[in-house]
């Protein structure tokens, strides 16, 4: 079997073909990461396509993993993390330790190019876990579970009429929203022990370009939220809502069910479900007025840092996106 060692490259609908065939393997329903939604994420700033090694078998995508760069404040200092997402092997390329291998050289890749270490995610349950955790420990790194992130949903309400009260402005891609979440994201992270740090080029991929982008602002600027919208996979295609960022320490619970319920009836007949992570830094209490339950969905977060005492931080609050 002649095995190649090389990185994914534009094969954004080779990795689409991988992943269906792969995940629909897993219990838990898996969402839909087309080509443009993939395509989307490797125009975020300062990809670099090194950091999304490959395996292929006779010109055959077989196993890959993907790495997004991350800024995170970890105990006060900025670290350079690799995001590593999308971990597949092909159904029929299982069991052989493809994965462990393609993890390992991502890991070490990154190691090379100057990052602090690496963060990623695995479904509660899924094998990945150990094959993730066990291709670090391999290299001799220590791979630490930070936290279990766990969501609030609901269903999106059809035919709802948008609120017209004062403190319900919607953002448009204006760079008064780009000022705002960069002001309320350094203002209201900065206590904690890990946090996401960002550029101006990154506040915009988040906010405008990235594949069904949402944004919602309060006031004028004294809260923010993104979210996006993705599908979930064959056969429903159910498009979902993902609320990503929440900054709204500076109002009240009355105006923040307010924006929140504001968003989703925008939202109507373009998504069927609200998601929301609970990572500690925002107070969840509206998502709970606003009838959202506690979800089945759960993701383990693992950090691997070159040095490993580093990776010693309190469960929660923490501010990361879950990708």
């Amino acid at each position: 079997m002649t095995i190649e060692l090389d990185s994914v490259g534009g094969r954004f609908d080779d990795m689409t073909q991988v992943i269906e065939a792969s995940w629909l393997e897993n219990k838990d329903q898996t969402l839909d990461y087309n080509p443009d939604f993939l395509r989307s994420c490797y125009e975020y700033p300062g990809t670099d396509p090194e950091l999304s090694p490959a395996i292929y078998e006779h010109g055959r995508l077989t196993a890959f993993v993907c790495g997004f760069p991350r800024t995170v404040r970890v105990h006060g200092r900025s670290r350079r993390l690799v995001m590593m997402t999308y971990f597949t092997v092909a159904p029929d390329a299982k069991g052989r330790g493809l994965g462990k291998r393609v993890w390992a050289e991502c890991l070490q890749r990154a190691r090379a190019k100057g990052y602090d270490g690496a963060i990623h995610y695995c479904v509660d349950g899924n094998k990945s876990n150990l094959v993730t955790v066990g291709a670090a420990e391999s290299l001799g790194l220590s791979c630490v579970r930070l936290f279990t992130v766990q969501y609030l949903m609901r269903p999106v309400p059809e035919g709802v009429t948008l609120g017209t009260g004062s403190n319900a402005n919607v953002a448009l891609g204006i760079p008064e929203f780009e000022d705002a979440f960069a002001r309320l994201a350094a203002a209201e992270t900065s206590t904690l022990e890990l946090a996401r740090e960002w550029t101006r080029p990154e506040i915009e991929w988040q906010c405008q370009h990235r594949y069904g982008a949402v944004r919602e602002m309060c006031n004028h600027g004294e809260a923010t939220l993104t979210a996006y919208v993705l599908n979930t996979a064959k056969p429903s295609r159910s498009p979902i809502l993902f609320v990503e960022d929440i900054f709204w320490s500076k109002i009240g619970l009355d105006e923040r069910i307010h924006m929140l319920n504001h968003l989703l009836a925008r939202m109507a007949g373009t998504a069927e479900i609200a998601l929301a992570p609970q990572w500690g830094y925002a107070d969840m209490q509206a998502f709970r007025r606003a009838g959202f339950r506690l979800s089945t969905r759960k993701l383990h977060a693992y950090l691997t840092l070159w040095n490993g005492t580093d990776a010693k931080i309190p469960e929660a609050p923490l501010y990361i996106d879950v990708f």
